[in-house]
């Protein structure tokens, strides 16, 4: 394979299908193989130049020194999974001589590919995440990018840091926004609060407005699409959590949102709900169940109107940065 074919090993979180749906959108702006390595499946299919390899599950009860004294996230002592998955990754990265790895998110893959001679580039989320490990992480990593645009102030700026802009897997939609239309409401599948429960108390609270339930795992009470587009796009206002990606994909669409900010390590959800509600984009309700609040927060979400779409540009330039890179690591491959 020549130099300017070289692969991305590209490493994903298993938590949720956020990470999952990032990394596709970015891989298809990337005109070069992509090899993704993760514990969990994609959401849905890969593109013709991409392939998943399953990695060993790192999980189980009682670990032992997770954090080696409080330097690392996730190291527990005498664990096999994790060391089977570390070299299942290094075992790929002497397969495919890759041009560079992409990792999202793990300090500890981080460390692994970067001390075996790969450039890395780190994804990092909102919230605090100065901490000793997070701080490794980002220090060895040849950039940092940010999935969330700038103004918004989510990450702060370093001078390896790339706000690339929200980045969203949605379909391409034409669908005029329009006032008074149903209330979708996104059931994330890394942990949530909202459910049918909400979804049907939501719809006797508004017997006028239609209200549709997406997302969610497969298999649960909320019905899973693996690409919701035209169901988010005849939606007057989408009610979702407050992950990235699930932002990401409502301004794609150009549709006022309602976040409910869920309960995540280093505060990442309540650091986006409060940037996106100081900046205007986002009406936020901490309790999905106080229904009074939600209404509410849906009428002013409407009165505010669609967001500016071109913040949910970002896949375009995640791969730029990509390929930017990948290109300054010609001079290195064998």
């Amino acid at each position: 394979m020549s130099s300017a074919r070289r692969p991305v090993l590209w490493y994903v979180h298993h938590h949720g299908v956020g990470h999952w749906r990032q990394a596709l959108a970015t891989s298809r702006h990337l005109d070069r193989p992509v090899v993704f390595a993760s514990c969990a499946p994609p959401p849905s299919a890969l593109g013709e130049r991409c392939r998943w390899v399953e990695l060993a599950a790192d999980q189980e009860p009682a670990p032992a020194d997770p954090t080696a004294g409080g330097r690392l996230h996730w190291a527990p002592l005498g664990h096999a999974g994790l060391l089977r998955r570390h070299c299942q990754l290094l075992e790929l990265a002497e397969e495919l001589r890759p041009a560079l790895a992409v990792v999202d998110i793990s300090v500890e893959v981080v460390v692994l590919l970067r001390t075996s001679g790969l450039p890395v580039i780190s994804v990092r989320l909102p919230g605090r995440r100065d901490d000793e490990a997070h701080r490794l992480g980002f220090d060895l990593s040849e950039h940092v990018v940010a999935t969330a645009p700038a103004h918004l102030g989510l990450v702060p700026p370093g001078p390896t840091t790339h706000h690339v802009g929200f980045v969203s897997a949605i379909g391409a939609s034409d669908v005029p926004w329009r006032a008074g239309g149903p209330i979708v409401v996104i059931a994330g599948s890394g942990g949530t609060r909202l459910d049918s429960a909400v979804a049907d108390r939501l719809a006797r609270h508004v017997p006028h407005r239609g209200v549709e339930l997406v997302g969610g795992r497969r298999g649960q009470d909320a019905v899973w699409i693996d690409d919701p587009t035209s169901l988010l796009a005849r939606a007057s206002v989408i009610v979702g959590n407050a992950g990235v990606g699930t932002v990401a994909d409502a301004v794609a669409l150009g549709r006022p949102l309602v976040v409910v900010p869920e309960d995540r390590p280093f505060g990442e959800q309540a650091a986006t709900a409060a940037a996106l509600a100081r900046h205007g984009l986002a009406d936020v309700v901490d309790d999905p169940h106080d229904l009074d609040a939600l209404v509410a927060a849906v009428e002013a979400a409407e009165r505010r109107g669609p967001p500016d779409r071109a913040l949910a540009r970002g896949a375009t330039g995640f791969a730029r940065l990509i390929d930017e890179t990948c290109g300054d690591q010609m001079a290195h491959a064998s």
